[in-house]
């Protein structure tokens, strides 16, 4: 339909289709349109988005005038009058171009929940996802997971919604979009599936639907930008009576929350009061609260593993930090097997273990909660890590000492290719090849080794599986070039990037390149041995973004300068990932290994509380695309 077409002829077009059978494909039974005064319609008691403002709603309220309310509102009858259930910016904008009645369909006999289908569908119909504001993308959320059970009736309702949009003028009210950008109406309910959905990850859903929880003060102060994401977050744990007292002082005070200042609150809990909420504004040093022990009842875990055991699963892997140890999160649950890899001085700060040995002891804690302990007895902190174990102890290495040993290993080099070859012996006797090179690759695919022979898995299928083993963001290979090899690799903190270099040193390469970057909110002390490490150990250094979070990403990179600068490596800092990405590919020499360090497995930049998507191969696919086409 043309925009230009006559009022009264747009109009008549909308009756006439609701007025017939109805439409194929489109089985939803659609009521008549009748003329309501505006002043009998008020706003859905818990409508989640904001009305239209500013050149938006001008282009509206203009359209409106010239052709007046083309699309019929949605509304339900109740004792005010009539309740808007679709059509709030059309409504508003009526008023303000001076109608008195609007055309709108009269629901009757609808739950709240189908009510709040409509407010929900009509807005993701006239807008993406992407343009809503946080607390906008929060109540949607929150209707997919919790509000909206029935997919059938919810599929009746958006059927009738797009058959409205579709013939009812829809292309008049040009600032309206009807993308929806993504599939968002699949019948998942758990944050991994809405993830899917929403191209977000289950954890970025969760703590978006937190934000529902906020109150409108605080609601607004995240849309607006002033309060961040992480800090709002944190706030949603706190009751209303709280959260308001906390608004009330910080507005009296002329304050913005800051995210640890939001943490302390939060840590605070039933102890806030006006004037400890006034000491943290200021900056005050609070108390620390103590760890608190979480065990969960076995009935717990009984309940989760005999599911497990229903739906066929056999055997169940679990990474058990040792905060989770510390906190007694895994008490009760007898493992059939423990393993130790390594021990680094990481994890060490006021949120983890106030020390190393503190360290040391909490991981040590799983070995006397398990009844085969297999261990790398070349660590140097074997022997503390398994004193006081009641399993059983198996070990595995280099050394003579190792119940299962590697012998004779070579390492096997080609252009844009690593690998490790070895022969087991001991407990074991077989012929080793792995395509992931180093070191730390023999002392994995040992661990492996180890776990299957308890499952009495065959030796050419633990060689097979060996040799095709890959690990997205480890030592992971990209093809770019015949001259030199690149790869991806998580390595993100001193300890890691440090074995990561010495292995790649004994492929004997004609130069290490690595690119990195260190994590905002995060210890420097992190960014100065990263640094340092890197200007040892490589041969020239491009320092660049990782994820600065709440931190100026110049900044981080400052800091890690602080420590490249106790070395006399070579570096240069470019501040965008990419272009740094395509530094190191332009200047790439025959012989080169080119290290793109720190995001790993990542496929994401958090910038300010907000995750883009940001994937390495994604952004070396574009560098060479754009070198191409020079």
């Amino acid at each position: 339909m043309k925009a230009n077409a006559p009022k009264r002829k747009v109009f008549q077009d909308a009756l006439d289709l609701l007025a017939e059978d109805p439409v194929k494909d489109t089985p939803v039974p659609v009521n008549g349109i009748v003329s309501i005064p505006v002043e009998e319609i008020h706003s859905f008691h818990d409508h989640p988005f904001r009305l239209y403002e500013g050149d938006r709603l001008e282009d509206m309220v203009q359209s409106i005038r010239e052709y007046g309310v083309l699309n019929p509102v949605i509304v339900r009858k109740d004792a005010r009058g009539y309740e808007m259930l679709a059509g709030h910016n059309r409504t508003n904008a009526a008023k303000i171009a001076g109608l008195t009645e609007v055309p709108a369909i009269v629901k009757t006999d609808l739950s709240d929940e189908d009510a709040y289908v409509y407010v929900i569908e009509t807005n993701l119909l006239q807008r993406s996802f992407a343009e809503l504001l946080p607390s906008e993308k929060a109540a949607v959320l929150v209707a997919r997971y919790e509000k909206i059970s029935s997919q059938g009736k919810r599929n009746d309702i958006r059927q009738e919604i797009e058959a409205l949009e579709e013939t009812c003028g829809h292309d008049v009210h040009k600032s309206r979009k009807r993308t929806c950008g993504h599939d968002v109406h699949k019948s998942q309910k758990s944050r991994d599936g809405l993830g899917e959905e929403y191209g977000m990850t289950g954890r970025n859903i969760a703590r978006y639907m937190r934000l529902d929880r906020l109150i409108p003060e605080f609601k607004d102060a995240v849309d607006k930008g002033t309060l961040a994401m992480v800090a709002a977050v944190d706030l949603s744990y706190l009751n209303v009576k709280m959260q308001k007292l906390i608004q009330q002082v910080a507005e009296a005070d002329g304050k913005k929350l800051k995210p640890k200042q939001a943490v302390e609150l939060r840590r605070m809990g039933k102890e806030i009061t006006k004037e400890a909420v006034e000491d943290v504004l200021v900056g005050k040093e609070q108390k620390k609260p103590q760890s608190v022990s979480v065990k969960l009842p076995m009935e717990l875990y009984e309940k989760y593993f005999a599911q497990m055991v229903e739906a066929g699963c056999d055997c169940v892997v679990m990474e058990v930090s040792s905060q989770g140890l510390m906190l007694h999160r895994t008490a009760g649950i007898m493992f059939d097997i423990g393993i130790f890899t390594n021990l680094g001085e990481d994890h060490i700060g006021p949120n983890e273990h106030k020390d190393f040995e503190d360290y040391k002891r909490c991981k040590g804690l799983l070995f006397k909660q398990c009844k085969v302990g297999i261990g790398n007895v070349d660590d140097k902190w074997f022997e503390d890590v398994f004193k006081g174990a009641t399993c059983e102890i198996e070990t595995f290495g280099f050394g003579e000492k190792a119940d299962l040993r590697a012998i004779d290993v070579k390492h096997i080099s080609r252009p844009g290719y690593l690998g490790v070859w070895y022969h087991v012996t001991g407990l074991m006797d077989f012929d080793v090849e792995i395509d992931i090179p180093g070191e730390f690759s023999v002392y994995n695919s040992l661990t492996a080794i180890a776990v299957c022979r308890h499952f009495n898995v065959p030796i050419e299928k633990i060689k097979d599986a060996l040799k095709v083993a890959k690990v997205k963001g480890r030592i992971e290979m990209v093809k770019v070039s015949d001259d030199f090899t690149l790869m991806i690799d998580y390595a993100h903190n001193a300890m890691a990037l440090e074995s990561l270099l010495h292995t790649l040193r004994d492929y004997n390469p004609g130069r290490i390149v690595t690119v990195f970057g260190c994590g905002g909110n995060r210890s420097k002390t992190r960014r100065y041995e990263m640094g340092e490490v890197s200007g040892k150990l490589s041969d020239f250094t491009i320092i660049t973004s990782d994820n600065p979070r709440f931190e100026e990403p110049q900044a981080i990179i400052d800091d890690i300068i602080v420590g490249m600068k106790k070395t006399d490596g070579k570096y240069i800092d470019i501040c965008d990932r990419k272009e740094a990405i395509r530094y190191a590919i332009e200047h790439g020499r025959p012989g080169d290994v080119i290290v793109l360090a720190g995001k790993g497995h990542e496929t994401y930049q958090e910038i300010k509380g907000v995750k883009y998507d940001m994937d390495e191969r994604v952004l070396i696919k574009e560098v060479l695309e754009e070198l191409k086409g020079e």
